[in-house]
């Protein structure tokens, strides 16, 4: 028997606009599962009228929400950055909300799932209501945390819906710890990452590794540490003169981080690379030295869930140097696949990373480990694998015939 997965996200890969990079690792993780003999239909909201594009081997069910011209609420960037740089666009959560409830309810019959897989279950749970009796699995992402977090309301509103899942997935024991904290009595919360976004390239087609190369990359916001980052590396180029970092990404700090590596005498050492596709971010992770993933808590409590970046670094064999927070030491091995330190650190970060930068054997050894760590606990293969089997444990017993 073929066992029928109904899969609820707002956002999914749009063949007609490649350039909008929204949750590649879903699809990866999907087609992996796919490959363990699951049937898999995506529902997902239209962009801008677009009902016709499909991501295959998935079908794929778009749902309207809006007038074709203002359907932007979701695609072209994270739905919540888009709510707090465009306020009158909250006027279209209702119906975003409510398009796929409605149409959930017509894949109820039509589709008759054994399983409902809800992506960013604050607020897209209640998509699923049409279906009470078909199994509930929920997976958080970390903003959708970050409102249980910031507004006691919600967490009120949604905890009843929470508690009738039969599996919540998280990206790591630090989120999964911090929901059981914010909501008590949820059944069952399995930590279960998800890919990287990109597909990794094999060691033959990586380039050359430049060994006085330290690389940053993520959005230049407070939490990331660019600021802790730059102090460290006014320390580092005193020890290692060769040693050149690369800064990819772009936010509302990189004005302040450009005028602190000015004031600190190393913006000749820093190359402020902004915004890179996967295309050629493959390129640099790979020519990295060492990665730095330097964040910290933020006073709303906000930090590293897991350190994509991180896990992304290890993918190419690439050791990393991270703060000891959040999710982060559940993905960096101190000692084996990189180096942790004190958050906000920065002489502690510098002596890490001017120890690596002086010692290629061990920057050998760890990234070597750093690989095998990936391909062994993050890779799409050994996550589809785990996700299959969740799958599989969630349905098991029950009648398909009868769920609905």
């Amino acid at each position: 028997m073929t066992l029928r997965i109904l899969v609820l996200t707002p956002t999914y890969p749009l063949q007609s606009h490649p350039e909008f990079a929204i949750t590649p690792w879903l699809w990866r993780i999907l087609q992996e599962a796919r490959s363990q003999g699951f049937q898999i239909l995506v529902l997902a909201s239209s962009y801008r009228g677009d009902l016709r594009d499909h991501a295959p081997p998935f079908s794929v069910v778009r749902y309207r929400y809006a007038p074709a011209p203002l359907e932007t609420l979701t695609h072209e960037q994270a739905i919540y950055t888009a709510l707090k740089q465009t306020p009158w666009k909250w006027l279209l959560v209702p119906s975003l909300l409510l398009g796929g409830a409605r149409q959930a309810a017509v894949l109820r019959h039509r589709f008759r799932p054994h399983l409902v897989h809800v992506h960013w279950p604050v607020p897209f749970v209640l998509q699923a209501m049409p279906l009470p009796r078909v199994p509930w699995l929920l997976t958080f992402h970390g903003s959708d945390l970050a409102l249980l977090l910031q507004y006691p309301g919600l967490r009120r509103l949604f905890a009843p819906l929470l508690r009738r899942a039969a599996a919540i997935t998280v990206n790591s024991g630090f989120t999964r710890d911090r929901l059981q904290q914010l909501i008590p009595g949820l059944r069952r919360v399995e930590v279960l990452p998800l890919p990287p976004a990109m597909k990794i390239p094999p060691p033959d087609q990586w380039p050359a590794r430049d060994p006085h190369r330290l690389l940053f990359v993520g959005r230049f916001i407070e939490l990331k540490g660019g600021d802790i980052l730059l102090r460290a590396f006014q320390q580092v180029v005193q020890a290692v003169p060769e040693a050149r970092l690369v800064m990819v990404g772009s936010g509302p700090e990189e004005a302040r981080w450009r005028a602190l590596a000015r004031e600190l005498g190393v913006a000749d050492r820093v190359v402020f690379r902004g915004r890179v596709p996967p295309e050629h971010l493959v390129q640099e992770y790979p020519r990295a030295a060492v990665v730095v993933v330097p964040s910290y808590e933020i006073a709303t409590g906000q930090t590293e869930a897991l350190g994509v970046v991180a896990i992304e670094a290890q993918a190419f064999g690439t050791p990393v140097v991270a703060s000891r927070t959040g999710g982060l030491p559940e993905v960096v091995l101190h000692g084996e696949t990189g180096l942790l330190v004190p958050e906000r650190d920065p002489e502690a970060l510098a002596r890490a990373l001017i120890r690596l930068l002086r010692d290629p054997e061990l920057r050998h050894r760890m990234g070597e480990n750093a690989r095998k760590h990936y391909e062994e606990h993050f890779s799409a293969q050994s996550l589809g694998h785990r996700l299959a089997h969740l799958y599989r444990s969630l349905v098991r017993g029950r009648d398909p015939d009868r769920v609905n």
